[in-house]
């Protein structure tokens, strides 16, 4: 009964789309031809039933039809199928085709060794003898063997699918997030200046080293983040953690401009972060931290400063906090050219508060952090192939 009343369901949607669609002069059957209705039949046929277990499950049922040697008769069972247990007809009949020319010598032989196991016990070699046994005989063969295989292979591609589908929505889902909290910030900077609230937006969005500094600081760090301008790092991790325990949270940097704005915009919003305007290479920070920041700094000062700034930031640390340092790797000279260029340009347009630029190889610093006894990772960090950045994570010990 349900079959028949799920089936009456189906046709009883597809007759108001193609009796909607149809004009004055055309029988309603008829406009199931025109593509402006075949489109909307098809709309349906997507939107249905389309959650991760029903899309895996009709992959499943349809990957077993598929397997079966009742070729003509795929389409129908599909549909029947679909109606039966309320899967998506169209994901059924395109796993249905698994049975396509390049596979079904492989299935039909793989079934028919399986059915002559299943029935004999024992394998057996295709030969003039078993074609002269007719049809019936090894087409009862590969239809025993398809109701093993099929089960087993539609269950694999099934379980595939919907582990897939849910990876894919959960990664939506956190994208979603990222997204709301860059369009947030965007419109808080817009309200006073629509150039930096261009540059916070492109930042947020093509620049990674806000979403993998993000996985390394836990929600209830205390940060220190020096050189962070309008604290874009500082305001991010607050609204990505909204709601959990309130951290310190202090911008430190030299450019008094990015540092009002930042405050104001802050207030503004009620997020809890505090900015002073000093130059860390010269003034004293004081004040211990979980986890300080230093993205695109050190490469503005000499190496003896870079080296005097790394160590006293080394006793700000707090045991097992981690200090990230974000910077062009020198190793890589044609790459490094390109993002040193970039930071020349900044410095030429006025846009970056310096006069200079310094780059070294990362390990020069890994080799400053081990020697401060810290445990030490690195990865790159730059969109596209043409910038050498890389992100360097070092945790002080306990000990």
């Amino acid at each position: 009964m349900h079959l028949i009343e799920n089936f009456k369901e189906d046709l009883a949607q597809m007759r108001t789309i193609i009796s909607e669609s149809s004009g004055p002069s055309v029988k309603s059957w008829l406009s199931v031809l025109r593509p402006s209705v075949f489109l909307k039949l098809l709309k349906l046929a997507i939107s249905q039933h389309i959650s991760p277990a029903q899309v895996g499950l009709a992959v499943g049922v349809g990957v077993c039809v598929g397997m079966t040697p009742l070729f003509g008769f795929h389409l129908l069972l599909c549909i029947l199928l679909g109606s039966a247990f309320r899967l998506n007809k169209l994901v059924m009949y395109l796993a249905a085709n698994i049975s396509n020319p390049v596979l079904i010598p492989l299935i039909v032989y793989a079934e028919f060794q399986l059915g002559s196991l299943i029935s004999s016990g024992q394998f057996e070699s295709i030969s003039i003898e078993v074609v002269n046994r007719g049809v019936g005989s090894w087409f009862y063969q590969v239809l025993t063997g398809s109701l093993v295989l099929g089960p087993l292979v539609g269950i694999l591609l099934g379980f595939g699918v919907y582990f897939f589908m849910i990876a894919s929505r959960a990664r939506e889902n956190t994208e979603t997030v990222y997204d709301n909290i860059r369009i947030e910030i965007f419109k808080a900077f817009r309200k006073h200046s629509r150039f930096f609230a261009g540059y916070v937006n492109g930042k947020l969005r093509f620049d990674p080293v806000y979403r993998d500094a993000l996985a390394v600081v836990p929600k209830e760090a205390s940060i220190l983040d020096v050189g962070g301008g309008v604290g874009l790092f500082c305001i991010y991790h607050h609204l990505f953690h909204l709601g959990n325990p309130v951290s310190k949270k202090i911008v430190v940097d030299w450019d008094d401009e990015r540092v009002d704005l930042g405050k104001k915009v802050s207030n503004e919003n009620a997020w809890p972060i505090r900015y002073q305007s000093k130059n860390a290479f010269s003034d004293e920070i004081s004040g211990h931290f979980d986890s300080i920041l230093l993205f695109d700094v050190l490469h503005y000062q000499k190496k003896p400063q870079q080296d005097q700034l790394i160590m006293e930031l080394f006793k700000n640390l707090n045991p097992e906090g981690v200090l990230l340092i974000r910077e062009m790797n020198s190793k890589h000279q044609i790459k490094n050219f390109f993002t040193w260029l970039l930071e020349k340009l900044s410095i030429g347009l006025s846009f970056t508060k310096a006069t200079e630029v310094s780059s070294r190889s990362v390990n020069e610093y890994v080799e400053i952090l081990v020697g401060l006894g810290m445990e030490v990772d690195w990865q790159p960090c730059a969109r596209g192939v043409f910038f050498s950045n890389y992100l360097i994570v070092a945790r002080k010990l306990s000990s």
